[in-house]
């Protein structure tokens, strides 16, 4: 839907003053152009163009051109960015990835554009015909949804307080929100793919002249020129609706290299390939944990391993420990086999947070703020509190269950363990998980020293 046709439906007091304005622009412009074909153009001073963005750009001391056509192998990736926005052509998605990889930017604003394969090869799904569950809106009017930033710190949200979205469609993947509504729908993620940058807005007319009235708007759109033309880039190429891409960059030049650099090469590219849209520290450490998890699957058919299910028999006051923990002998003590009892209660709260929160990686690898803000809006605020509170206490726990050396398990107390018992227990009823018992449990029964 474009810019001009979602706008007229908008309803408030500034929607029905920005709505005249454009009326008034298409009633009294000498150009016998459709609106939609004068929507998003960077030279267009109307409520649906974009030369406040261009402005934006221009008073940085970078050129923006528009273009009908372009060639990816006329331009230098590390010198361009581009800004593909509510494109009608299905784009080249391995040349536009190869440009990134050579360090180039990309700005894809789509909502019910053709960028669907380009998105959906960096892990991001766009639904069709589900609204927007966002928490709040403009005025009151459900066309528009106030996007607010995610957990996750980023140049992009800097002083951003709520973006005003416009019949927006919205994303679904893994990556943290920069920018979203409600559950889990997120406007505005981001990411590198080799050298280069790519970020994805799911509302191109949240970038409109008249949509950079809203104070977050503009703010938003300040830090997006600024992220896609920080260092040696010189200019912004706008590709707008029917605008094709076609070529491909250049590979770098390399020189004769031996067929082991080839060999190398070729595998450089294919992690690359695996890897796009997550070739940041916290997503390389993501792959590496999904690897081991891998790892530890087929050793796990290799080696099964009995595994008794957690229900919280062994932390009771008298109740005899399990087998395995008696193999370690006597002289540990109860504090070490309380030790290796929370080991394995980190163990199996660790592995449900992750499935709850459906985490791309074990949650003892993403960071706290992040789990804490996706715990809270599944399950809460007094769930987040207190998760952020256990997994701390837990992560003290050492990773083993028997200790590479006598006396280097740290010693938990019985009373330390029934504390972590019981808030682990509080915690999955919050969850909606009922599954672990109360600890004092009506056939329990602890008498007075």
């Amino acid at each position: 839907m474009t810019a001009a046709r979602r706008f007229r439906r908008g309803r408030g007091s500034f929607t029905w003053h920005l709505v005249a304005v454009g009326l008034a622009s298409l009633a009294l412009g000498a150009e016998p152009v459709r609106a939609e074909e004068r929507d998003y153009l960077p030279d267009h001073q109307g409520w649906n163009g974009m030369s406040r963005l261009a402005d934006l750009a221009t008073r940085r001391g970078r050129s923006v051109t528009t273009a009908d056509r372009l060639d990816l192998g006329s331009v230098r990736p590390d010198r361009t960015a581009l800004l593909l926005l509510s494109p009608r052509h299905v784009p080249p998605t391995e040349a536009l990835l190869a440009f990134v990889r050579q360090g180039g930017r990309i700005l894809v604003a789509d909502d019910f554009g053709q960028a669907g394969p380009l998105l959906s090869r960096l892990g991001i799904s766009r639904p069709v015909g589900a609204p927007t569950e966002a928490r709040r809106w403009h005025e009151g009017n459900r066309h528009l949804p106030l996007a607010l930033p995610g957990p996750v710190s980023h140049s992009l949200t800097r002083g951003v307080e709520s973006v005003v979205a416009n019949h927006p469609a919205y994303f679904v993947s893994r990556l943290p929100t920069l920018l979203g509504f409600g559950a889990a729908q997120q406007l505005l993620v981001a990411g590198e793919v080799g050298r280069g940058r790519i970020v994805a807005l799911s509302d191109p007319s949240v970038l409109i002249n008249a949509m950079l009235e809203f104070p977050g708007n503009l703010r938003l759109a300040e830090n997006l020129v600024d992220h896609l033309l920080e260092g040696r880039v010189e200019r912004l190429v706008v590709l707008v609706g029917r605008a094709q891409l076609e070529g491909r960059v250049a590979d770098a030049p390399t020189g004769e290299a031996p067929a082991s650099a080839e060999a190398g090469q070729r595998l450089n590219d294919f992690l690359s390939r695996v890897n796009d849209f997550a070739l940041t520290p916290a997503g390389l450490r993501s792959v590496v944990a999904l690897l081991a998890l891998v790892l530890v699957a087929a050793l796990a058919l290799l080696l099964p391993l009995p595994r008794r299910p957690l229900e919280g028999h062994w932390v009771r006051p008298g109740a005899p420990r399990p087998h395995r923990f008696a193999l370690t002998g006597a002289a540990r003590g109860a504090a070490s086999a309380s030790a290796r009892a929370a080991a394995m209660l980190r163990d199996e709260v660790e592995d449900r947070l992750t499935e709850f929160l459906q985490l791309p990686a074990p949650v003892s690898t993403v960071h706290a703020r992040w789990v804490a803000g996706r715990l809270e809006r599944r399950a809460g605020p007094e769930a987040a509190r207190l998760a952020s509170r256990l997994l701390s206490d837990l992560r003290k726990v050492p990773y083993t269950a028997h200790g590479p050396e006598p006396g280097a398990t740290r010693a938990v107390s019985s009373r330390e363990l029934a504390r972590l018992y019981e808030q682990s227990r509080r915690l999955f009823a919050l969850c909606g998980d009922e599954s672990l018992p109360d600890l004092r449990s009506p056939r329990d029964h602890v008498h007075p020293a």
